[in-house]
């Protein structure tokens, strides 16, 4: 799996029947390559971790912030390799929106528990699209296992 720093700790969090290794930066080189949102989301007041389904007034301004933070930090990150420095603190740098891959493993019973929790309007939207295409993956690779648990256990 492919996906920014900030969603692999949301993924993470699920540990039983579940498997992860993933790239921390240690021994392989980030190749800078970073997630930038297509909108950006108004936040809500009412919900603590929401996000509302409208976007910012000031698009463009956040879109300029966002892209010359980035760029700084992976323009130090390059820096600090050609100066030497080992990649214990040189990946310290880089921005939660880096992109990471993983290698995973899970029972049918963890990915539908993912697949439940993640799925949900509730959660936010950057890990929905993964929960759901592990749900389309697990319901084509364990057909009737998995409608077995949509319709007894997703309530």
């Amino acid at each position: 799996l492919r996906m920014p720093i900030f969603v692999e700790r949301q993924f993470t969090k699920h540990r039983i029947g579940v498997e992860i290794n993933s790239i921390s930066g240690r021994y392989v080189h980030f190749d800078g390559t970073c997630y930038y949102p297509d909108i950006w989301r108004k936040g809500s007041v009412s919900i603590k971790q929401g996000s509302l389904d409208e976007p910012v007034e000031d698009a463009d301004k956040v879109d300029v912030l966002y892209y010359e933070a980035v760029d700084s930090a992976v323009q130090v990150y390059e820096q600090l390799l050609m100066l030497g420095v080992c990649k214990e603190p040189e990946r310290m740098v880089l921005p939660l929106s880096l992109i990471t891959e993983m290698i995973c493993t899970m029972s049918l019973q963890a990915a539908f528990h993912f697949y439940r929790l993640r799925s949900s309007a509730h959660a936010q939207r950057e890990i929905q699209w993964f929960a759901q295409h592990i749900g389309t993956l697990f319901a084509s690779t364990f057909p009737l296992s998995w409608n077995a648990l949509v319709k007894y256990r997703m309530e």
